[in-house]
């Protein structure tokens, strides 16, 4: 028995084969023939101005002499403060030296005795002076801390700053790269376009084609004896 097959061929209408041939062709020759466009911007922010300055504060800490710091602090007070005090405490010292003077003179506690009262008389005074000049380097000690503390909170609100003027700068950067990426693409979104439009199955025909089978060939050969 003979096989019958059908086959199709697709033929675009004259339109179609025009708009391919005259639209669709020079536009991909074109996005064919395009250069590799390198993009010439920059791919990270630098660095903030606040960030270097914060850095060079840590830096600043990290390498501060405390005990110098200190002693500076301390070399002002005395001279704001302490040395004043001392001055008084020596004015008062020599007016109560007179009176106990007059006094071991009434007293006849000459020699041995009357040393031994002005020599407790001048170490009390020299404890005192020595406690006045403690206490004020202490406060010298708390003023650096205080100093270095500031400081180190100032370096902090500088690094939250040019952070946040990085991430900005690290968003501008984003935005040019997309729009750069998106015009590099523009031409070939545009010619995928006008291939979707002219690619349609708009025409077929359908032809069926008959191959010979047994029976055929056996019919012919009675026919031939015939």
């Amino acid at each position: 028995m003979g096989q019958s097959k059908s086959t199709t061929q697709t033929t675009l209408p004259q339109w179609q084969q025009d708009f391919m041939s005259g639209t669709v062709m020079p536009q991909a020759q074109t996005v064919a023939g395009q250069q590799f466009g390198q993009y010439g911007g920059q791919f990270a922010p630098d660095m903030s101005a606040y960030t270097t300055q914060a850095g060079q504060t840590y830096g600043d800490i990290a390498g501060q002499d405390f005990n110098a710091q200190t002693m500076q602090n301390f070399d002002a007070m005395r001279g704001a403060v302490l040395d004043p005090q001392v001055q008084a405490m020596a004015r008062q010292r020599a007016i109560e030296a007179t009176g106990n003077e007059a006094q071991i003179a009434q007293a006849g506690a000459f020699g041995s005795r009357g040393d031994v009262y002005m020599g407790e008389r001048d170490a009390a005074y020299e404890a005192d002076v020595a406690n006045l000049m403690a206490q004020g380097y202490g406060q010298a000690q708390a003023a650096t801390m205080a100093q270095t503390g500031a400081r180190q909170a100032a370096a902090g609100g500088l690094l939250g700053a040019g952070a946040a003027e990085t991430a900005l700068g690290g968003q501008q950067m984003a935005g040019e790269y997309g729009e750069f990426l998106r015009g590099q693409g523009y031409d070939t979104s545009k010619l995928g376009a006008l291939m979707g439009v002219g690619a349609g199955d708009y025409g077929r025909t359908t032809t069926d084609t008959y191959k010979p089978g047994l029976f055929d060939y056996m019919t012919a050969g009675l026919g031939a004896f015939s």
